[in-house]
């Protein structure tokens, strides 16, 4: 047996029954892949392909395209298959062919050929059918209604220009709409189109649904210098209108009048023996007189409809250039009417307006807009300008124009008469306001009759009269003082007058109301009555009359009640003190009111120099504390006076 495997491993070994092999590892054949092992390890001979290879028993998996397969386990119904290199075959989801019907849903589909590229669409059937290539646009895959002015589809014509990098351009285009998708009324478009000159795409043919059922109407050519050229005859209906040589065509009339005639020369041929007033025209130079249709007036009458076919020359309304351009209404009580006969708010209007020139121009400051004057004659019968209305320009800048009117009448200072003024409004360029001035000269008189309402500021120039010239009369004698038939009129403020002289004083009232809490405090916290009234001033108390109102008994006896100046609090009596009042409200039982005079101390000091009352407060005080709580108000009034020693 030793010497058979010495044999087996030197020499080729040939055996006649069958060869088992056992505890052989699994691994890869790497050649000769005829032969392999059953089920049983036993050693087999495995068929060779050829042409009788079942594929179905004898091939299992996915057979690659390079060993002549699909190189997929599956293909979708319908689709097209394409091929990419050795990768498997795709079944294209988007290009489909049902048997009858190939359908492609691309953004873009090319069809292209080295020599020519065509699409042909052919029916084969025994049938009077044609290939139909059909172009459908499906909002949503069908189920969205399409719109108004939808593109159906579009046939484009494009080629490259001679452009140093040529360019694609669309020379040509046909195009179908729908402008109208109502359901029962839907109308459809189509427009044969070219490039025009520049590239641009404009319609030359234009096919579209009329505005009646069954009509439709028909567009040739494109902007007015487009040129038509039929090539035969063009008939109209069922009749021939123009041959092609342009001759027209003319079928048999029930009537043929001269007009209708070539070469005719309107109103050449007119039968004067009826009325052809409505139908013919008479060059002017042929008509040398109108007095048989009743223009028998004078130069300048203006002619007025009669509603019978004839004019009458009113003449009292002329047309005169005496005056410049004018129409002049002459007669007893002439009136110039207008009125708005349209139901609405709105009145009639009269524009004047100065244009300087024929055309609008700018205008310049003071120029003149328009004027309404009031003209008649005088006792030597001179005519005469009584009264005139007059607008212009006050500022002509742009957004910030502003004009002024005038309502003048004549006056005369004694020798010439001339138009002045009497009430002027001027508006402001920039303050958005309207200025008026009434009346003309110092001694003009503007009466009212009624009452004045003035919002603002009445400055007055001169003196005013109430009643009459000899009633009462107001005078600004100097800044600040006025005076009422000669006697000065007093006024707050202080009252200031030179050594040995004298002036009128106002007395004033002064008022303050102290609280609980206040009354409490004025031991340590004085109160203002009567506020510095400026500058070189002094104020002079005269008389204090307080109205107390008691809650309590105030039982401090040595309470007193000083009036001084600001600064110079508590006051000393005899001293500082403008008024005094001792033990103020002192075990009093129940309210009262409490009268203090100024100069009630003859001979006493208000203050202790020649500064402390000057431009000073008059303010009040306690002495020492009063009983908490024991007067719930104190009503303080004072009359003063202010003197000025500047």
């Amino acid at each position: 047996m030793k010497w058979i495997g010495q044999h087996i491993y030197d020499f080729i070994s040939r055996f006649r029954n069958d060869v088992y092999l056992e505890d052989i590892s699994t691994g890869t054949i790497a050649s000769g892949g005829n032969l392999g092992l059953d089920s049983n390890n036993k050693i087999v001979k495995a068929a060779e392909v050829g042409s009788s290879v079942d594929l179905t028993s004898e091939v299992s998996g996915i057979l690659p395209v390079a060993n002549g397969g699909t190189g997929a386990s599956s293909l979708t119904d319908n689709s097209v298959l394409t091929g990419t290199g050795g990768s498997p075959i795709t079944a294209e989801a988007n290009f489909t062919y049902t048997g009858t019907a190939l359908a492609v849903q691309a953004v873009t589909s090319t069809f292209s050929h080295g020599t020519s590229s065509n699409i042909v669409v052919t029916n084969t059937g025994d049938n009077d059918a044609g290939g139909n290539l059909l172009l459908r646009n499906e909002r949503n895959s069908g189920s969205t209604a399409n719109s108004d002015g939808d593109i159906l589809g579009i046939i484009q014509f494009e080629g490259h220009n001679d452009a140093g990098t040529p360019a694609d351009v669309p020379y040509a285009q046909i195009k179908a709409t729908a402008p109208d998708v109502s359901d029962g009324a839907e109308e459809g478009k189509l427009e044969l189109s070219v490039s025009s000159h520049d590239a641009e795409m404009q319609p030359g043919l234009v096919i579209q649904s009329g505005d009646a059922e069954d009509e439709v109407d028909v567009t040739i050519g494109n902007g007015d210098t487009s040129l038509t050229t039929i090539k035969g005859t063009l008939t109209m209906g069922s009749t021939a209108f123009v041959n092609n040589s342009g001759v027209v065509q003319v079928a048999t009339q029930g009537t043929i009048d001269h007009d209708s005639l070539a070469n005719f020369v309107a109103n050449e041929h007119i039968d004067w023996t009826g009325d052809v007033s409505a139908s013919s025209v008479i060059h002017t130079n042929n008509i040398t007189d109108l007095h048989g249709a009743g223009v028998d007036g004078s130069a300048n009458q203006l002619l007025t409809d009669d509603g019978d076919g004839t004019v009458t020359s009113e003449s009292s309304f002329t047309y005169s250039t005496s005056f410049g351009q004018s129409l002049v209404i002459a007669g007893s009580l002439p009136q110039f009417s207008m009125r708005n006969t349209a139901d609405d708010a709105n009145g009639s209007t009269i524009t004047l307006s100065n244009f300087r020139g024929t055309s609008l121009s700018a205008l310049s400051a003071n120029d003149t807009l328009g004027s309404i004057v009031f003209m008649g004659g005088d006792a030597g019968g001179s005519l005469t300008n009584y009264a005139n209305i007059k607008g212009d320009v006050s500022s002509p800048t742009a957004t910030d124009e502003a004009g002024r009117l005038y309502l003048q009448a004549a006056t005369s200072n004694g020798t010439t008469t001339a138009l002045q003024t009497g009430i002027q409004l001027t508006g402001d360029a920039t303050s958005n306001e309207v200025d008026i001035s009434i009346g003309f000269g110092a001694a003009s008189v503007t009466t009212v009759n009624g009452n004045l309402l003035v919002e603002g500021v009445t400055q007055f120039n001169g003196q005013l009269e109430i009643g009459n010239a000899s009633d009462t009369t107001l005078v600004r004698s100097s800044g600040g003082t006025l005076t009422v038939e000669g006697n000065t009129v007093v006024t707050a403020g202080a009252s200031n007058v030179a050594s040995e002289s004298q002036a009128p004083i106002a007395m004033m009232h002064a008022r303050r109301t102290i609280t609980k809490a206040e009354a409490n405090s004025m031991h340590s916290t004085p109160i203002e009555i009567i506020p510095a009234q400026g500058a070189n001033t002094i104020i002079v108390p005269h008389e204090c009359i307080l109205r107390v109102d008691r809650a309590l008994t105030q039982a401090v006896s040595s309470c007193n009640l000083h009036v001084h100046y600001a600064d110079l609090e508590p006051g000393t009596y005899g001293d500082t003190t403008l008024m005094y009042i001792r033990r103020f409200m002192y075990n009093e039982s129940g309210d009262r009111v409490v009268q203090a005079f100024g100069g009630s101390f003859s001979g006493h000091h208000n203050v202790q120099n020649l500064t402390d009352d000057i431009n000073h407060a008059v303010e009040m005080s306690f002495s020492a504390a009063a009983t908490l709580n024991c007067f719930t108000a104190i009503d303080v009034h004072m009359i003063y006076h202010v003197i000025s020693i500047a």
